[in-house]
């Protein structure tokens, strides 16, 4: 019996989808003849690869496996730019997938080319490859093989830890030279966020590898919202660690927080080990401890007697990181329910 689709239907068909039949191939095996317009354009041959994604159980995902990758140019005039617009700039090109940008016009003095040769080693894959008194040129090196994702997510966890808990050692003890190892280490921390988020910008673009074709969109859309929150947490580290320069060592009375610290820490590690099970259980367990965590923090600080400022100032960014975990075990109920479905 010969099956033809509706008028209706055929008519909400876009001009780029065609209806083709499935052949039967040997077996149980079922072939499909791929546009030949889409072949010519991809430069597709006979015993050419794909990468057949199934991740979706309603639709397939053709890919070429040597499909040539667009290397991107941008030019950025220095000419009206201050530095720190040029490296607005050049952030914006790196987290758009970008693999070349010049940087022209340039008219800087010693200290501003310092902090532009600074920008380069905070961003994971960009080198300076040209450099003039009036001209800089960076270029992606970046391999994403080298790079998995959810290993640099493990990574940006533990070094949020091992912030919040020298963060926490600096407060109780005053330690001038542990809360400026705290501040200085942030950097690393925004290192990659930035470039888990530039995968995330590239792979919707489809230009990525075999290893990144591995993870779907959401996948990496999830993980570049968990390095946001894991980001967020290490600025409000660093906030801190500033505020214990203002406390006079001579009248500290600064009231014990050891106890929510403590939760904290074991909140921010048990997150860490369970952000990959995507189990709604450990997603709502994280929930009710940041739930509790604040408050606990809100009534501390209603029961301190003349709070100072910078206490004050330090539970409010307790609060916030507890509303950072918040937002990662809620995005984890979301990414359960978006890979199941």
């Amino acid at each position: 019996m010969h099956l033809s689709l509706p008028n209706y239907i055929k008519s909400d068909i876009p001009q780029a989808m065609t209806v083709r039949k499935l052949q039967k191939t040997g077996g149980t095996s079922l072939s499909i003849i791929i546009p030949k317009k889409w072949a010519d354009n991809l430069n597709l041959t006979d015993k050419s690869e794909l990468f057949v994604d199934s991740s979706n159980p309603n639709f397939l995902k053709l890919s070429p496996t040597t499909r040539s990758k667009k290397n991107t140019h941008f030019t950025i005039s220095a000419q009206s730019l201050t530095t720190v617009k040029i490296i607005r700039e050049v952030i914006a090109a790196y987290l758009a997938g970008v693999d070349q940008v010049g940087i022209e016009n340039l008219s800087l003095d010693t200290k501003q080319h310092k902090r532009l040769h600074h920008l380069c080693s905070s961003l994971i894959g960009f080198e300076i490859t040209d450099e003039s008194s009036t001209k800089i040129v960076l270029q992606n090196v970046f391999d994403s093989k080298k790079f998995p994702v959810t290993r640099n997510l493990e990574k940006m966890f533990l070094m949020t830890k091992s912030m919040f808990d020298d963060t926490i050692t600096a407060l109780t003890n005053l330690d001038h030279e542990l809360r400026l190892s705290v501040i200085e280490r942030e950097q690393e921390i925004d290192k990659f966020h930035l470039a888990i988020t530039r995968q995330f910008h590239v792979y919707l673009k489809d230009e990525t590898d075999k290893t990144t074709k591995e993870l779907s969109v959401s996948d990496l859309y999830f993980f570049s919202l968990i390095s946001r929150q894991l980001e967020r947490i290490a600025d409000h580290c660093v906030k801190i660690c500033k505020l214990i320069k203002k406390i006079d060592s001579q009248k500290n009375q600064f009231p014990d927080l050891s106890v929510i610290t403590n939760e904290v820490s074991q909140t921010i590690l048990y997150t860490k080990e369970t952000i990959l099970n995507l189990d709604n259980n450990n997603a709502h367990e994280i929930l009710d401890k940041c739930t509790n965590l604040a408050k606990k923090i809100s009534i501390l600080q209603t029961a301190t007697t003349k709070p100072t400022l910078v206490f004050n100032l330090v539970c409010d960014s307790l609060d916030r990181i507890c509303g950072y975990l918040t937002n990662i075990a809620e995005a984890m109920i979301d990414q359960k329910l978006i890979t199941s479905t």
